[in-house]
């Protein structure tokens, strides 16, 4: 474990591969931003990408209910983020993915590749997703405080300056396939349909996850000799 701040929620679950790296993929959990939910989400999925030859960091960070919330939550990603090499592809889930891709505007990762991912806050805020999570998350509505929202949306900042794939079931119950689809609608990103629910693209069995880490793989390019 690597500690990037002295917050009991400011750490990293780092894993190496066996053999040569093919570089870092930064880990971010879902979980509407809320203190509920951490790391555990996102452990099964570490196998698999050392098996295939990457160093898996799977972040923690202050949330909503845990010391967290705007902009706490970003800035611990960022820091995370910091902690570890050059190299670093991030794989976010859910509300996950919308720190990724705060992240990835920020500068400091390769890509990014986004599982059912909460990419519009704003519709997330006018859905009730997550049972009002986007507001307890940004501290208000979004006419309330329309500049963190801008922020803080995927949406907003496009473009983000690196590739952002995206995976989405159309069948997700929790966070509509249309969050995926009009984000790469407006930046022309990848959109990869996948079967099952919102929890199918972690599971490390799925043939959505298999999709996944097919994506990562391509994305960071030959493994080294």
């Amino acid at each position: 474990m690597l500690r990037y701040g002295p917050h009991r929620s400011q750490f990293l679950e780092l894993s190496t591969p066996a053999g040569p790296s093919r570089g870092t993929v930064l880990l971010l959990h879902g979980g509407f931003w809320r203190a509920r939910h951490g790391v555990e989400l996102m452990r099964p999925l570490v196998p698999s990408l050392l098996a295939a030859g990457f160093a898996a960091a799977n972040a923690e960070y202050r949330r909503v209910g845990g010391d967290g919330g705007w902009p706490a939550t970003p800035d611990d990603v960022v820091a995370a983020r910091a902690a570890l090499g050059a190299d670093v592809i991030a794989v976010g889930h859910s509300a996950g993915a919308q720190l990724a891709v705060c992240l990835a505007r920020r500068g400091g990762v390769r890509a990014v590749v986004s599982l059912a991912g909460v990419l519009d806050v704003v519709a997330a805020a006018r859905d009730g997703l997550g049972e009002g999570a986007a507001p307890a998350f940004l501290g208000g509505l979004p006419d309330e405080v329309p500049e963190v929202y801008a922020a803080a949306s995927p949406m907003a900042l496009t473009p983000v300056g690196v590739p952002v794939t995206c995976l989405h079931a159309p069948g997700d119950q929790r966070v509509p396939f249309a969050q995926s689809a009009a984000f790469t609608a407006a930046t022309g990103d990848r959109l990869l349909a996948v079967a099952g629910d919102h929890f199918t693209p972690i599971d490390p069995g799925s043939a959505a996850w298999a999709a996944a880490l097919a994506e990562v793989s391509a994305l960071a390019g030959p493994r080294p000799s």
